[in-house]
């Protein structure tokens, strides 16, 4: 990147119109790492806008027919900036919780694409962001110091920690990268784990109690994270005692396929590659692993050495 960044020269805003988004994103993200040092400035405008703009995905959301319904708000109201960490049920999901929590929020936002061609791009950078590349190390690392200054300034921002939609038949979160939780340490910021699942057209919401960063440090990162994703698991079983009861005999036989299908479809829907949607999900190394080991047992060919392992019991 470094290398790009010497030769880097601004475009003017006719020229950016011209520019196919596979340039544009580039020169972004160039951009992004140039301005890596800046100040973050405007917070107290942003966020005065943000009612405004918290009334237009209200509008957005009943145009497309859709509701919310909160289930709970254990919040506390304090003077620490917030990271709102949010379980990810799919592409609108963003906007939706931004509305119900009536909090103005920086989206921690990646896979823009068309993000710089649309009219909504525009007013989510009114409001603010922090934009990342999600395939780039560096942007990520840049967005996640950005994030900070921004906490450290007394913004809030709005994370999905699973880093992709939750696609599983049945874990209520995905394992978590550990950014929400670094950037809330570094920052002092507290973290509000809220659960979302939807039904239909309608955004189930739990939001859940503070949790303090005062007491946590980077070096334990990942134990911290661990203990954020059992609390928005939580809250999202909450939500499904209350709205997922269902008998296993009611459900149809191929509900795999049926799944698959669903997320097939919310896939086309926003124009965004199931790849992509594989691609950003945590990369757990015990799954990896395990993956791994299934996968050499399929090549293997059944003998008397090797009859033990394809006992079914092994496999629980």
């Amino acid at each position: 990147m470094e290398d790009h960044a010497e030769s880097f020269k601004k475009k003017s805003f006719l020229n950016l119109l011209k520019m196919p988004i596979a340039e544009l994103e580039d020169y972004y993200r160039i951009k992004r790492h140039l301005d890596r040092n800046k100040e973050i400035r405007h917070i107290a405008l942003r966020r005065a806008y943000s009612k405004i703009f918290i009334s237009l995905l209200g509008m957005d959301r009943t145009l497309h027919k859709k509701k919310y319904i909160i289930i709970g708000d254990k919040r506390l109201q304090t003077n620490q900036a917030k990271v709102y960490a949010c379980t990810h049920a799919g592409s609108t999901d963003i906007s939706v919780v931004n509305e119900a929590l009536k909090d103005h929020c920086y989206w921690f936002w990646g896979d823009i694409g068309e993000y710089y061609r649309k009219i909504d791009g525009l007013l989510v950078w009114f409001n603010g962001a922090v934009l990342l590349d999600t395939h780039d190390k560096q942007d990520r690392r840049n967005a996640l110091n950005t994030a900070i200054k921004v906490l450290k300034k007394g913004g809030n921002i709005l994370i999905f920690p699973e880093g992709s939609w939750n696609i599983t038949e049945n874990k209520p979160v995905m394992h978590l990268y550990t950014g929400a939780v670094e950037m809330a340490i570094k920052s002092g910021a507290d973290i509000i784990p809220v659960g979302i699942e939807i039904y239909g057209n309608t955004f189930y919401i739990n939001i859940g109690q503070n949790i303090r960063s005062r007491n946590m440090v980077t070096d334990s990162k990942q134990k911290f994270t661990e203990e954020l994703r059992d609390a928005m698991a939580t809250l999202k079983w909450e939500i499904w005692e209350q709205q997922g009861q269902s008998s296993r005999t009611a459900l149809p036989n191929n509900i795999s396929e049926l799944w698959h299908e669903h997320i097939l479809k919310m896939c086309d829907e926003v124009n965004f590659p199931i790849e992509e949607v594989y691609r950003t999900i945590y990369a757990y190394k015990p799954d990896l692993e395990l993956k791994k080991v299934k996968k050499e047992l399929a090549s293997l060919v059944p003998c008397r050495e090797n009859a033990f392992l394809f006992n079914k019991r092994n496999h629980d």
